[in-house]
């Protein structure tokens, strides 16, 4: 064919071959290359059609690599989020062991010594309620001794009233005197 029916039949097909055309300087001659767009065009939608599917692809691989790394960071806080919430249940026995020195693992060594203070701190307070119990139990003591001797005295005091020992009756109320000021009515101090 020649380049003016490749020309027609162009433009009557819409366009169906890709021309160009360049001019030589040597003898002032144009080249024109007709190719048909089909043809040329073939490879571009191949190429397309393969970036598509590489696009596609690598985004499923990419959200599965995410999933794996977001994973590896949220996993450990979960676990460490259970063992916070379960904490006061288990007595703050648990620990949580982290792989990495990270700041997960900073998180886990704190969230370590945290539970191992609550727990001295917990016993500190058993340790001091057994004290105070042990101290009410010496104290209350301490008061039935003396009304055990007041009453002892006070009963000395009234037999020898009956039998007229005017001595010993004395000797009993003044020594029963001294435990009634001792007692001073649960107060700490007495005044003198």
């Amino acid at each position: 064919q020649t380049l003016r029916q490749l020309l027609a039949q162009n433009k009557s097909e819409n366009n169906r071959y890709q021309m160009s055309s360049r001019k030589l300087e040597i003898n002032e001659w144009t080249i024109y290359c007709v190719q048909d767009k089909a043809i040329l065009l073939k490879n571009v939608d191949q190429i397309r059609n393969m970036m598509i599917a590489i696009g596609i692809l690598s985004i499923a691989v990419f959200s599965f690599v995410a999933m794996m790394l977001s994973g590896t960071i949220t996993r450990p806080l979960k676990k460490l989020q259970e063992l916070m919430i379960n904490g006061a249940d288990n007595g703050f026995s648990q620990s949580f062991d982290a792989k990495y020195e990270d700041e997960i693992g900073l998180l886990a060594r704190c969230f370590n010594e945290m539970c191992i203070r609550i727990q001295k701190l917990m016993k500190a307070v058993e340790e001091e309620q057994r004290q105070k119990r042990e101290a009410e139990l010496r104290s209350l003591n301490a008061q039935i001794n003396p009304h055990f001797l007041y009453n002892t005295m006070d009963c000395i005091y009234w037999s020898s009233m009956k039998k007229g020992n005017q001595e010993i009756a004395e000797i009993a109320i003044n020594i029963s005197n001294i435990f009634r000021l001792g007692l001073n009515k649960g107060k700490e101090f007495t005044t003198i």
